[in-house]
Parts: C-alpha cells; sequence; structure tokens
C-alpha cells in the first residue's frame, strides 16, 4: 500500500506544497457537494426527523465517506490526465524528430527554417546529399546504410554550431540551417561538414564504402520563401553533383539577385 501511495505521490508531485493545497481543496470542494446530494437523496423520506436528531452524525458520517470516494476518484483523474499529457509530449516529440538518427524530421525542421526566416538577418541554408547513397544500399543491403546515414548525421553534428539546425529530409538528404551567420563563417562551415563527413570513413568499418556529401549551400540576407529557397539548393546540389561530387556549390543572395531572379 505504501508503495502505490509513494507512486501517485510521485506521479502527481504532491511533494510540492503548492500541488498538494490543490489537490485538497479539490477533495474538499467535491466532497461538499457530494454529501449534500447523497444527504438530501438518500434520506428525502425521513428528513425532518434527520435534521432533528442526528444531522450532525448522519452529515459527519457521509462527509467522511463522500470525501474517501471523491479522493479517490480525484485522484485516478488527475493520474489519468497527467499520464495523457506525457503521453502526448511524447508522441509529439517522436514526430518531430528521425527514428533512425535522432536530429529534426523533415516537417520539424522545415518549420523551424520558416520561423527563423525573417527579415533582417543573415541565414545560411545548406542541402546535403550523400554521394552514391544507392551503391551502398544494393551492394551491403540496408542495415549497413542506415549505419553510414548515423556516420553521416553525426558528422554533420560534429561541424555544426549549438544555434544550428539539422535536419534529415528523407532518404539519404539532410538540410542545415546555419543562423545569423556571415558568409566567410558559412562556407567554412559548409566545407567543414562536406570534410567531417569524408574523414568519417576512417572510423566506418567498411573500407570499400567511401562516404562523402554534396552540398548546395545558399547564403542570404532577409526573408525569402520556403519554397525558393529549396529550389534554389536544390538546384546547387544538382551542380555540385554535376561537377564531381564531394564539393559544395554556393550562392550569395541581396536585393538585386533576387530582382533578377
Amino acid at each position: 500500500m505504501n508503495i502505490f501511495f509513494d507512486k501517485i505521490a510521485s506521479l502527481l508531485n504532491l511533494s510540492s506544497p503548492a500541488n498538494f493545497v490543490a489537490v485538497l481543496i479539490g477533495c474538499v470542494l467535491t466532497t461538499c457537494m457530494m454529501s449534500d446530494i447523497i444527504t438530501v437523496i438518500g434520506f428525502n423520506a425521513r428528513l425532518p426527523e434527520i435534521i432533528e436528531n442526528y444531522s450532525f452524525e448522519i452529515r459527519l458520517q457521509t462527509f467522511i465517506t463522500t470525501f474517501l470516494l471523491s479522493s479517490f476518484f480525484f485522484t485516478i483523474m488527475l493520474l489519468l490526465l497527467r499520464h495523457i499529457d506525457q503521453l502526448r509530449k511524447a508522441l509529439s516529440e517522436e514526430i518531430r524528430h528521425d527514428n533512425l538518427t535522432g536530429i529534426l524530421a523533415r516537417a520539424a525542421f522545415l518549420d523551424t527554417v520558416r520561423s527563423n526566416n525573417s527579415a533582417g538577418t543573415s541565414n545560411a541554408f545548406l542541402l546535403i546529399d550523400a554521394d552514391f547513397f544507392k551503391r551502398i544500399n544494393d551492394t551491403h543491403g540496408h542495415a549497413v546504410g542506415d549505419k553510414a546515414l548515423i556516420a553521416i548525421t553525426n558528422a554533420l553534428q560534429k561541424g555544426t554550431r549549438a544555434s544550428d539546425f539539422i535536419g534529415r529530409i528523407g532518404g539519404e538528404e539532410f538540410g542545415v540551417q546555419l543562423r545569423n551567420i556571415e558568409k566567410r563563417e558559412a562556407l567554412e562551415i559548409a566545407e567543414r561538414l562536406r570534410k567531417n563527413v569524408k574523414e568519417a570513413n576512417q572510423d566506418f568499418g567498411y573500407p570499400d564504402i567511401d562516404l562523402s556529401v554534396s552540398i548546395g549551400a545558399v547564403l542570404y540576407e532577409d526573408q525569402i520563401k520556403l519554397p525558393d529557397l529549396m529550389k534554389m539548393a536544390d538546384e546547387l546540389l544538382y551542380k555540385a553533383k554535376e561537377n564531381g561530387r564531394n564539393r559544395v556549390e554556393h550562392i550569395m543572395l541581396n536585393d538585386s539577385t533576387l530582382k533578377a531572379a
């Protein structure tokens, strides 16, 4: 029984004075309402006699019984509500993050890029694709392909700042948003990410697999619509693939560039 009450206390955090008082007040108010209802309904036929002779005793007994019952149901209700809230938060986090790599999933990442795409800030958007990834899956199987994706993710995380966002857009394609960053530093980070993935071959454990990525980088100083941003980054990524892969292609957007486009 003590274990049961300890579990309730831990779930409801009744060690907090505010929480304990809130639960107690809720039980008392519920009891007052229920005890009056039960008294009137249960003893309606003998109400005058009860009021005259046994009013205090019956009300006290009814109050105690109802308090115990209401406390039990009130606690169960709070437990269920807390469990539902924890489940909702867990599901929300699971939806936001990619199951394999742990980084942001496509929708959450693009929402983050969109929300941080404001006027008056200098940002960079990198679209990253693993080179010859289909060959890895076809030759070694999807389990090794998953390991390759995790290795690439670790290399990208190693090369970015704490303020940056990394997401898996789909398959072997990743996205990185560099926030509040100057052109030179953005290009340095993009090149560092490329090198980090290349160096990950040393610890990957498959000598016949050559991990590398191609990167399309869009550097922009003003607000730009996400579809346009994605399109430009995709075109640069395709250019990096055409020019031999394992390289970074970039563009710096400004007012004149946008007007020309």
